[in-house]
């Protein structure tokens, strides 16, 4: 059964951490991050009871495991590439990158604890976790602000 978090602590509007990824030889690596005050967030997203979940999302928990945020991500692991065509189609094409970059918007909530990635798209075909970071990983990335020299 699902953990939630207290309506307290669920996000609204407020301060929000954009965290910037990239994945390369097959792992994604954290690069940075910036501490945003004021912007808004998608509202965090409900999974279906099922156990088969196919697809890609993130969850910000607390220490216990209670979820605080959980939103879809582009998953950047796909080697794959849709290519708009003339007619309105289109075409996958395996791209040649060497490393693909990714953003996610998390809250900034006083309370988490942990970022995770989960995704389908392995070969055993069932949402699995691909990536973990802790809040104090992500602070810790965070751009000074206004850096005086």
């Amino acid at each position: 059964m699902e953990k939630k978090a207290k309506s307290k602590d669920r996000p609204k509007n407020g301060p929000v951490v954009r965290v910037r990824l990239v994945f390369k030889n097959q792992k994604y690596h954290l690069i940075k991050s910036k501490a945003i005050e004021k912007m808004g967030l998608l509202k965090s997203i409900e999974l279906p009871k099922s156990e088969k979940i196919i697809g890609n999302y993130i969850e910000l928990t607390d220490a216990k495991g209670n979820v605080l945020y959980r939103n879809n991500y582009e998953d950047v692991s796909d080697p794959y590439v849709s290519i708009p065509n003339e007619n309105g189609t289109s075409t996958m094409i395996k791209s040649n990158l060497k490393e693909r970059h990714l953003e996610i918007l998390v809250p900034n909530i006083h309370s988490a604890d942990t970022l995770r990635l989960y995704s389908s798209g392995n070969e055993n075909n069932k949402c699995e976790e691909v990536f973990r970071l802790t809040m104090k990983e992500i602070k810790d990335s965070i751009e000074p602000k206004n850096r005086k020299k």
